[in-house]
């Protein structure tokens, strides 16, 4: 499974950065990376282990001869975006995003949202201010796994859910929600 991983995202990875060594992934207990002649091994224990020592392979891939062991400091690294705040990141820069978040060994990715997603017969969700639909979200996931990151959606709807009541739509509901309850 991983292996399979680690093919989809080299691929994906390869058409932004120039490789100038075969690149061997070697799936164990041991993280780090070995350069030596045209041959660079990266020595990984998950996908996100592999991203993180690609990375360090592209910022040494001109050393003749390089070796480098590393550990990971943490069991979970996360990065939260707030897609709240004025406009949501489109999906060619989240896409991005995932691509330097597994260069730099991050596992999670947390998608901060309030009303900037799609909700069905809902057309103020995102209104103005743009809002990710089911499948985009599902293929931001699948984007995700395959770096070896998780995707985990933040959906504030309680406290925070007031910007839908600007639209007069709501005024109603807002009226029924102040009186009973």
């Amino acid at each position: 499974m991983n292996k399979d991983k680690i093919t989809q995202g080299l691929k994906e990875l390869y058409s932004y950065a120039e490789n100038t060594h075969k690149i061997i992934p070697v799936e164990g207990n041991k993280l780090g990376v070995s350069i030596k002649g045209s041959t660079a091994v990266i020595y990984y224990k998950t996908p996100a282990d592999f991203y993180k020592g690609y990375g360090v392979y592209l910022i040494n891939r001109r050393n003749a001869c390089f070796y480098e062991e590393f550990k990971r400091e943490y069991e979970r690294l996360s990065l939260m975006v707030d897609c709240s705040r004025n406009a949501v990141m489109s999906i060619p820069s989240l896409k991005k995003l995932i691509r330097i978040l597994a260069l730099l060994g991050y596992t999670e990715l947390q998608l901060y949202t309030e009303d900037t997603y799609e909700v069905r017969n809902e057309p103020f969700f995102g209104y103005l201010r743009g809002r990710y639909t089911k499948e985009e979200i599902q293929g931001i996931d699948s984007y995700c796994d395959v770096f070896g990151i998780e995707l985990v959606p933040c959906i504030q709807t309680l406290a925070h859910l007031n910007r839908i009541y600007r639209w007069k739509e709501y005024w109603v509901r807002q009226w029924i929600q102040q009186i009973y309850f």
